[in-house]
């Protein structure tokens, strides 16, 4: 065979060999949401913007060894079935859930079989434990700093709070951490189970014993919790936790409602309309996600993508990654991760104004 022929092959044998190596590997995440109950709204918008995120990282991202997210989705799925799909589908890592008793429950599961797990929104000071495997975007509680900030404005002294049955985990704790930064415990303890409860709320405030209430609701039970109790008492100041603080619960409040006030982890409104990411999903998508979900659920592939980096792409370099992270790029900036493993997040005091959550200004006293 002539020595140009031979050539030929081998430079074809060669790329070849380079293509392949080239070939992004696949790197299977499962995603393990809230598929009923009162987390199953949140749980659901989570998990799409945890989708467009890992969408984003695979159109955009440029690697020196190349890899690719493949998602796979077990939100619905009874606990065996899920466990069965992560350990057929070989995924390396959990996302999920939303809420912190969920997220406690799936975490626990994980464990025992080694395997990490990232929640975008769960942050309940309960879970937060050096050394597990459990890693968390919004990480820090901010129950005692909201209770502090409602002190220092005089909001309220004999007060209610209104706690959502399903999700003890998140609420008990937050609870606690509120009455911790405002000094005073509440007066009543009321644990609620969707709207069937409203009436019995109502009939409590009613008495007239109270002058302010607080809440640890999902979002659309805020929103209606919110309205008719703004509507019979138009001065009595409300809290509703980070859970509480979507567009939805907005939309329900109403523009009539205005002393209703929280503090989140994510901005009402995104300070950058221009970063690639949100620019990614204005060309690629219909519409953009609300930033309570759409950020931590970019922050959450953004703790993946850092890990994958540094440990590889297997589940035991994937934990790897995630124990050595110390910063984490959100989309609003960077931040610490800390001992734990959860991201310490800033919080920002908002409240409705016409119908939408926006910056809190000033201090009521």
């Amino acid at each position: 065979m002539k020595p140009k022929i031979l050539l030929a092959l081998f430079g074809l044998l060669l790329l070849g060999f380079i293509a392949v190596a080239l070939r992004p590997a696949p790197v299977v995440v499962a995603l393990w949401f809230e598929g009923s109950g009162s987390g199953a709204g949140l749980g659901s918008k989570v998990q799409h913007a945890v989708l467009q995120a890992l969408d984003y990282r695979n159109q955009t991202a440029r690697r020196l060894v190349p890899y690719r997210y493949v998602p796979v989705v077990l939100t619905g799925l009874p606990e065996e079935a899920a466990l069965e799909r992560i350990r057929s589908s070989g995924a390396v890592v959990v996302l999920g859930g939303a809420t912190s008793s969920f997220t406690g429950r799936i975490s626990g599961l994980l464990e025992r079989r080694g395997i990490p797990c990232i929640s975008p929104t769960a942050n309940s000071p309960i879970l937060a434990r050096s050394g597990d495997l459990l890693f968390r975007y919004t990480g820090p509680s901010g129950g005692e700093a909201a209770g502090a900030l409602a002190r220092l404005r005089g909001d309220f002294s004999r007060y209610v709070a209104v706690l959502d049955r399903s999700n003890p985990v998140y609420g008990v704790p937050q609870l606690a951490g509120f009455a911790t930064g405002l000094g005073i415990s509440p007066q009543r303890v009321l644990e609620v189970e969707g709207t069937q409860d409203l009436e019995s709320v109502l009939g409590v405030l009613a008495s007239g014993l109270y002058d302010g209430a607080v809440f640890f609701l999902p979002a659309f039970l805020t929103g209606v919790y919110a309205q008719r109790i703004a509507e019979a008492h138009p001065k009595m100041t409300l809290w509703t936790s980070d859970w509480g603080v979507t567009e939805r619960s907005a939309a329900l409040a109403g523009p009539g409602v205005r002393n209703l006030i929280s503090a989140v982890f994510f901005p009402p409104r995104f300070p950058d309309p221009n970063h690639p990411f949100l620019v990614f999903l204005g060309r690629r998508y219909s519409a953009v996600l609300d930033p309570s979900v759409l950020d931590p659920g970019y922050g959450a592939v953004a703790m993946l993508d850092g890990a994958v980096q540094l440990g590889g792409s297997t589940s035991k370099g994937v934990l790897r990654g995630l124990q050595a992270l110390q910063y984490v790029e959100g989309l609003t900036g960077t931040f610490p991760v800390d001992a734990a493993g959860d991201v310490q997040l800033p919080l920002v005091p908002v409240t409705l104004r016409d119908g939408h959550w926006a910056p809190l200004e000033g201090q009521r006293r």
